[in-house]
């Protein structure tokens, strides 16, 4: 059995985030990202100054193309968190769920 477990419904174990981000292929939310999220949104969502969201893919890409002036759309990013943000900032900031059944 695994030290630890992590799935869409439960947790089991001590979770080393470190392997986690490691076998999802994703980067941790460094302090500076915060901050260029901050600057950008205009405060941090709680969730972010809690570490609940600890690691991103590409994150700092999306803030590069909304500094740019770029509009997106992301998909897969709750929809509370976004609307804080985009509340925040009053921006273009658009959240997209994902089809029914998922994206092909």
């Amino acid at each position: 059995m695994p030290e630890f477990e992590v799935t869409p419904w439960e947790v089991k174990g001590k979770v080393d985030y470190d392997k986690l981000i490691q076998e999802f292929g994703t980067k941790r939310i460094t302090p500076e990202l915060k901050e260029e999220i901050r600057k950008s949104a205009g405060e941090l969502h709680v969730l972010l100054r809690r570490d609940v969201f600890f690691s991103h893919r590409d994150l700092d890409l999306v803030l590069q193309d909304y500094r740019g002036g770029t509009s997106f759309s992301p998909t897969g990013i709750s929809i509370w968190f976004s609307r804080t943000t985009r509340r925040a900032r009053g921006s273009s900031f658009t959240p997209v769920e994902d089809p029914p059944g998922g994206c092909t």
